[in-house]
């Protein structure tokens, strides 16, 4: 695992980097990031989440994230480009700056290395401070819950994979944001790494 914290373009926006070696395909690594709608079921500090428009390159994203004990509702748009990355942005209050970028490379057809990229700026001078501080721990935090993730859903059974991008599951979301209660409890096995010669 390699972590890195970098000063951002503009003042007051703080750039984190955290990338991590997977034994697992790319393609279903991505399948498993792109699938937003299960961020609650794992994901530190995602409380609930809504689609409200899909398409395959293009998710318009309603959430509630709790971030330094600050619980916010806001909006962003997911971008992707399958399988490689998967870029999530807002700049809606109290937000200057928000942007989760998942990148991905495969080194062979059972081994990837997963890129997390964190960008945060806020309106305010006090919690980007703060934000200097917690965001790192946020990154590393959530770099490993999706590592725990990938162990209990991608090798258990084809059928617990989550659906592609544009097709996630709607975990009962329809009217309001609600929070979503994980129900799954799948085996684990070891899917090995790259043919060494």
């Amino acid at each position: 695992v390699r972590l890195e914290t970098m000063r951002g373009e503009r003042p007051g926006m703080t750039t984190h980097h955290v990338e991590r070696l997977f034994v697992y395909p790319m393609t279903v690594l991505f399948t498993l990031i792109a699938d937003i709608e299960s961020y609650p079921l794992y994901m530190p500090g995602w409380r609930a989440v809504r689609i409200n428009q899909r398409s395959p390159q293009r998710l318009e994203v309603e959430q509630r994230v709790s971030l330094f004990g600050l619980s916010v509702d806001f909006r962003s748009i997911a971008a992707l480009d399958p399988p490689h990355q998967l870029r999530i942005s807002a700049t809606q209050f109290p937000f200057r700056t928000f942007q989760l970028c998942w990148q991905l490379r495969s080194l062979c057809p059972t081994s990837t290395i997963v890129q997390a990229d964190f960008d945060l700026s806020f309106r305010t001078a006090p919690l980007n401070r703060f934000a200097d501080k917690m965001a790192p721990l946020m990154l590393e935090r959530t770099i490993n819950a999706f590592a725990q993730r990938a162990k209990r859903i991608i090798i258990a059974q084809p059928s617990a994979q989550p659906g592609p991008a544009g097709s996630a599951p709607d975990h009962g979301q329809s009217a309001r944001l609600k929070p979503v209660r994980d129900q799954n409890r799948h085996g684990l096995e070891n899917p090995g790494g790259c043919d060494r010669d």
